[in-house]
């Protein structure tokens, strides 16, 4: 084949698949529905994510985690699960709290959640608490309450 024969080929291709890019896509006859999410029984954490569009959404961390049929408390992948709730609605709030409880067993109905974990804002910055951290406490990952209570609340600024 010649060098003009393979541009034409490969130009015919690149235009029917512009083409086929610009065909309508297939209407669904299915109505939207809309997702009803549990609240968990017990929530370590809990995210406040302040949209553009004026809406506001809250989030609860889940903490249990299933392992062989047994079920273990896991607060440290419950605040990954957040983050990365977080993570995918980039773009889309102006800012994202994360909390934390500090009772010992929290509920979401009746814990208070007032220690303010990492703020994110619209502009990609973020602000941490360095006194976060985990114990292992049997085979519970749990936060360290103790420095979670020793130290002042993040001053939240908007």
């Amino acid at each position: 084949m010649e060098t003009s024969e393979i541009f034409k080929q490969v130009t015919a291709e690149f235009k029917q698949a512009m083409e086929a890019a610009q065909a309508q896509t297939r209407q669904y006859n299915r109505q939207n529905e809309v997702a009803q999410w549990e609240t968990p029984a017990k929530s370590r954490f809990k995210a406040v994510i302040y949209f553009k569009n004026g809406r506001a959404a809250w989030y609860y961390s889940y903490d249990f985690v299933k392992n062989n049929g047994v079920t273990h408390v896991d607060e440290y992948e419950g605040l990954i699960k957040l983050l990365r709730c977080i993570k995918n609605k980039n773009g889309q709030y102006k800012t994202a709290l994360i909390f934390a409880s500090a009772e010992k067993e929290p509920t979401p109905a009746a814990a208070k959640y007032d220690y303010c974990i990492v703020k994110f804002d619209s502009y990609g910055n973020s602000q941490e608490r360095p006194q976060v951290g985990f114990n292992v406490i049997g085979k519970d990952n749990r936060l360290n309450l103790h420095y979670l209570v020793q130290t002042p609340k993040m001053l939240i600024k908007k």
